[in-house]
């Protein structure tokens, strides 16, 4: 049997670069190398793609040995140097970006227009559901909860005024976090005007729009994952988030405020989160979890693997995210559902090559 030669993207332009790199990391390790020939492609912050051949973790990012890439639309092959250079035939690729161009759809688009079949969801999903706002508006049109919020340009003259009229209505605390990013980069709780001030003005470093909603102390999470097989939508088990702080913060979710954990077999990635899992819940809460996750999923277009991230406060569940491309992609949640990384990665690219093919 001829292998899958399988491109994996990691890295990009995007604060979220380093978990971009500890997912591809994971990815390739995982990946059956009986099945597959892997050609890690790493993309650095001036958008360049590399073949790094012999990729094990970010210690090789800055490795002499790597080659830079060309690409041509229309051909689903990458170049190595120059188009007179070896080229290889990809076909299919996987995902492991986040954030910036690598999750909101930009790198999906260029694969598109090269033909290659990939693991995540397809352009408009992309971009829409890594826009913070325009996912809590396409959520209220269609009957799902969601926390009452404000989204502020950088730009807007009426700022003070816009906020007054939102605190009045529903007071501290709050929360303010970037429009379009991720794994708890500037997201902060804040309990009066002068930390909302510096909260915003820190989302504003990062993003031209912020969005301010209602925040809940002592929160209480919950993460579901979704992917399709065929004609099925299946769900995973739900896991409960355990945060040391009053928020789910960054050091929460990957083990270190310095940066992310390693153990000795490599890096963990979203496996440093402690959580409860499965979540302890009565059967109404975890069906309904598991409900919305899935007509999210088909709400949005989504494809590949997705998590969707839940709030619970006072008898209610609000959808608060969903990401197209998770953190190590999501597999911790399906252990039990009989996916270890391996066959959970077989099924997503025998998916998106299957896709391609019939649409």
């Amino acid at each position: 049997m001829n292998k899958i030669n399988v491109a994996v993207f990691f890295g990009g332009d995007s604060l979220e670069h380093d978990i971009s790199v500890i997912t591809g990391s994971q990815i390739i390790k995982a990946l059956d190398k009986s099945k597959y020939n892997i050609y890690p492609i790493y993309i650095d912050g001036n958008d360049k793609w590399w073949h790094i051949k012999n990729f094990h973790d970010k210690n090789d990012i800055n490795s002499k040995n790597k080659k830079l890439l060309t690409i041509c639309s229309g051909e689903n092959y990458f170049y190595f140097k120059n188009l007179l250079k070896t080229k290889i035939k990809i076909h299919v690729a996987v995902l492991a970006l986040h954030g910036g161009k690598g999750e909101n759809g930009s790198i999906s688009g260029i694969l598109e227009a090269m033909h290659i079949p990939y693991t995540s969801s397809n352009v408009l999903s992309s971009a829409i559901t890594l826009d913070k706002q325009i996912t809590k508006l396409i959520l209220q049109a269609n009957g799902y909860n969601v926390l009452p919020y404000i989204a502020i340009q950088k730009k807007d003259k009426n700022l003070n005024t816009s906020l007054k009229s939102f605190i009045d209505n529903h007071s501290y605390p709050l929360i303010v976090k970037p429009c379009n990013m991720g794994s708890s980069i500037g997201v902060t709780l804040v309990k009066n005007d002068n930390e909302l001030q510096k909260a915003i003005k820190l989302v504003f470093n990062f993003t031209d729009t912020a969005i301010v909603e209602k925040g809940i102390e002592n929160v209480l999470e919950y993460n579901c994952s979704a992917m399709r097989i065929g004609n099925k939508i299946l769900v995973s088990d739900i896991e409960k988030p355990i945060h040391h702080d009053e928020i789910l913060s960054f050091a929460d979710k990957y083990g270190s405020k310095q940066g992310c954990k390693f153990d000795k077999s490599g890096s963990k990635g979203m496996q440093s989160l402690s959580r409860e899992f499965p979540a302890k819940i009565d059967n109404e809460l975890e069906s309904l979890i598991k409900q919305t996750t899935e007509k999210a999923y088909i709400d949005f277009k989504c494809t590949g693997i997705i998590r969707c991230d839940f709030i619970y406060y006072e008898g209610n569940i609000y959808l608060n995210e969903i990401n197209a491309i998770p953190g190590s992609l999501a597999f911790y949640l399906w252990a039990t559902k009989g996916y270890n990384f391996k066959s959970l990665l077989d099924e997503i690219i025998k998916e998106s090559i299957h896709s391609c093919l019939t649409n």
